[in-house]
């Protein structure tokens, strides 16, 4: 039945898991979603994962999302606080940034990281809230077209400086035309599914779920 078929694809992933090794081309969030899975299964942490650690720190820190990765990754194997050192000033550096998902990121790493950084508050809502569009979703940046991992991000964001949209029904109304007969979620209305995409879909509907009670 269901039940079985569920039970054994489990076990399939565990067999899977633990015959995976950290690869020479991984990325660090590659590298935190494989310990974050191994966890989930109840899978121990060997040396030789933590010996990837020297690995990953001298040669794939290159990046805003890279540090960010490493830190949670560090984090998931109780392994202490981040390395300030590696921490270049301009991450958290709340005067500029590109997308949303930067601004997501300069904000979880400044929390990691314990820095005194105080961002304007109320700037960083208003330039959130610019990027939902008139058709309920966000972009990447204000004046972008809508996409479901940018609904995520920007719920995110908007959930750690205490904030809503300023239509949250509309973003619920876009989220759930991006479903597909198939079950799972495009990144936007009329695309394929993605597990990616259902993931944020999901994770969406989720932080959602307080802004919409009584509607």
């Amino acid at each position: 039945d269901r039940k079985e078929e569920i039970s054994e694809r489990i076990g399939m992933s565990i067999q899977y898991l633990e015959g995976l090794r950290p690869r020479a081309n991984w990325n660090p969030k590659t590298f935190y979603y494989y310990l974050l899975g191994r966890d989930i299964i109840g899978l121990d942490t060997t040396s030789e994962i933590l010996n990837y650690f020297r690995y990953i720190e001298n040669d794939k820190e290159e990046t805003l999302e890279d540090f960010y990765y490493l830190c949670k990754a560090k984090e998931q194997v109780g392994l202490g606080p981040p390395d300030l050192k590696k921490l270049d000033e301009d991450k958290v550096d709340f005067s500029r940034w590109r997308t949303a998902k930067e601004l997501w990121l300069k904000l979880c790493v400044a929390d990691l990281c314990r820095n005194n950084t105080t961002p304007d508050r109320e700037s960083l809502i208003s330039w959130v809230i610019q990027c939902q569009n008139p058709d309920g979703g966000f972009g990447f940046y204000p004046g972008t077209t809508s996409f479901i991992e940018n609904c995520h991000i920007c719920l995110m964001i908007l959930k750690i400086l205490n904030a809503a949209p300023a239509n949250p029904i509309a973003v619920r109304d876009f989220i759930l035309r991006c479903r597909t007969v198939r079950g799972g979620f495009a990144r936007k209305n009329g695309g394929a599914p993605f597990l990616d995409a259902t993931w944020h879909a999901i994770s969406s509907l989720k932080l959602l779920e307080p802004l919409l009670k009584g509607t």
